[in-house]
């Protein structure tokens, strides 16, 4: 029997499946065995959420995903099947990357090909010479999640001037390694950053520093560890916009916030917004007591 012709114009076809892949794009890798041309109208929804590790064993059910294409986008630890993409796909598909344990000559060429990512979580493998400014400094950032002394690199300037900042409205850093925290104070002139994170004490110094100078931050969260003997938790503890979040399992929070679900960051904005928003109902000096009491 010869294949039925399509029953639509193929504009109004394309726009169809195009919306059904934008609204649900879990349903991309089966919308992609309709036919060749539904799979080269949608192909490029799949890869909007891409998430990359260095040890195959660290994937939920890693041997589904080397099976078959699922939602988000993972690829195993030779990172065979993102080096097989169309960079022509890759270039304005991939707008949330996630790399962890990533070797730096693999970053680079994934870094290099995907120009529309502004949501990076990247952590580098051991030996890496090269600095995240370096490699993404090109990109639209919004988000970025990375190791302090991993973002210029051990030898560079640190500068918040460059262009990698200038969209940036999320920065968390961790740390695994001493710096010279004197000279990151610079991260409250970054114009648009509402949001910061870090996730050990020994950058509570800079967080305090950052929370007094910066104009623009409405969030500051600390992931891990307690305020107990620190000479910043009486400042911190005062700011209404000072979250203290525990137990963080990075990887499926930062999944769950690029697909559109709630992740940490939102989770402390309710707690920023519930110290801060006084019904209306409350006289206007039981208001000013409960105030002060934050």
């Amino acid at each position: 029997m010869p294949a039925l012709p399509p029953l639509l114009p193929p504009e109004l076809e394309k726009k169809d499946f195009e919306l059904a892949a934008y609204c649900e794009p879990r349903t991309v890798p089966r919308l992609m065995l309709v036919a060749w041309r539904v799979k080269q109208w949608v192909q490029s929804f799949l890869y909007r959420v891409v998430m990359l590790q260095g040890s195959l064993d660290s994937f939920e059910n890693a041997r589904s995903h080397q099976a078959k294409l699922s939602y988000p986008f993972s690829d195993n630890a030779d990172f065979s099947r993102i080096r097989a993409i169309s960079p022509l796909i890759l270039r304005k598909s991939v707008h949330h990357l996630y790399m962890d344990c990533v070797p730096p000559d693999v970053a680079k060429i994934i870094l290099s090909t995907c120009h529309s990512v502004h949501n990076l979580w990247i952590s580098l493998r051991a030996g890496n010479e090269s600095s995240i400014v370096e490699m993404a400094g090109h990109l639209p950032l919004r988000r970025l999640y990375c190791f302090i002394d991993e973002l210029f690199g051990r030898e560079a300037p640190i500068d918040f001037n460059l262009p990698i900042f200038s969209h940036l409205t999320h920065l968390e850093l961790f740390s695994m390694h001493e710096c010279d925290l004197s000279e990151w104070a610079g991260i409250a002139t970054i114009p648009h950053l509402t949001h910061f994170a870090f996730d050990e004490v020994a950058l509570l110094p800079l967080a305090a520093t950052v929370l007094q100078r910066s104009r623009s931050l409405r969030v500051l969260i600390m992931c891990y560890g307690t305020l107990e003997g620190h000479p910043e938790a009486e400042l911190l503890r005062q700011d209404v916009r000072f979250v203290q979040l525990d137990s963080l399992q990075y990887r499926k929070d930062w999944r769950a916030g690029a697909l559109g679900a709630s992740d940490y960051w939102a989770r402390a904005e309710e707690v920023v917004t519930a110290r801060t928003v006084i019904p209306w109902n409350i006289p206007s000096t039981r208001r000013a007591r409960e105030r002060e009491t934050f």
